[in-house]
């Protein structure tokens, strides 16, 4: 990338405070690391504070959320949306630790897994297929033939015509 003009320099110095990233990047033409890298360098803050709507938005979407996505959404860095999110005490739900299953669970799903639909069981578990099945497959239970996947196609069970 070449080097800064005292031109862009200036300007920068007159946009950097009160500019979205978007605009900075358009005008400068330059990633926002590079921008964001020479106001450091040149002692520049932002005063783009946050709103009220903004924190809520913050608050309510950050621990589902892509922080990517919500950057975009709330036009603002990756690094302000996990700074904001830190000082706020905000939390990523972690996706990585499955939900234990109850014996209860276990019970039910044994009861209800030869005869009912994936999707059904979707909705009476609050959990993914995927997780349905594996659980399944560890209790070594099978579906009754010509069930199970038919209603996530909004077909028919097979040889059934409606």
């Amino acid at each position: 990338m070449p080097h800064w003009t005292p031109d862009e320099e200036k300007l920068l110095r007159e946009l950097y405070p009160t500019a979205d990233s978007a605009e900075l990047e358009r005008i400068f033409g330059r990633k926002l690391s590079a921008i964001i890298y020479k106001a450091n360098s040149l002692n520049l803050k932002r005063e783009r504070y946050w709103k009220e709507e903004e924190v809520e938005t913050l608050r309510r979407m950050y621990p589902g959320s892509d922080t990517e996505e919500l950057a975009r959404i709330l036009k603002r860095s990756v690094f302000s949306i996990r700074n904001k999110a830190a000082r706020l005490g905000l939390t990523k739900i972690n996706r990585s630790a499955p939900k234990r299953w109850s014996e209860e669970e276990i019970n039910l799903l044994r009861q209800l897994y030869p005869t009912r639909a994936t999707k059904e069981l979707v909705e009476i578990f609050g959990r993914s297929a995927g997780a349905i099945r594996a659980k399944a497959w560890d209790l070594q239970l099978k579906k009754k033939r010509g069930r199970g996947k038919e209603h996530l196609q909004g077909e028919p069970p097979r040889g059934k015509k409606e």
